[in-house]
């Protein structure tokens, strides 16, 4: 079982382990997701499908303008998963 401490350093631990995998060097900050995620509109929005979340910093923004039954996660990462199942129990990934 997978437990992150600290966001940052586990996910440059996961690149510098798997750079195929992971297309980051650095997570999302908090302003960045904000931004990316400032045109959803929550009326009108209906599933928002997240390619990659690894340890949730543009999810956490997602699921504030959309319930979480309305996001999917697609993580490839094992640890990331684990992360993101147990820091989002409603989000579907």
């Amino acid at each position: 079982m997978y437990v992150i401490k600290n966001d940052n350093l586990d996910f440059i631990k996961q690149a510098l382990a798997n750079p195929g995998d992971i297309g980051n060097i650095w997570p999302s900050s908090k302003k960045l997701a904000q931004v990316m995620v400032s045109d959803i509109d929550s009326k009108k929005a209906g599933i928002v499908l997240e390619i990659g979340p690894g340890t949730g910093a543009l999810t956490r923004e997602i699921i504030k303008k959309i319930s979480p039954s309305q996001y999917i996660g697609v993580e490839k990462n094992k640890c990331f998963y684990e992360v993101l199942v147990k820091k989002f129990p409603n989000c579907n990934f």
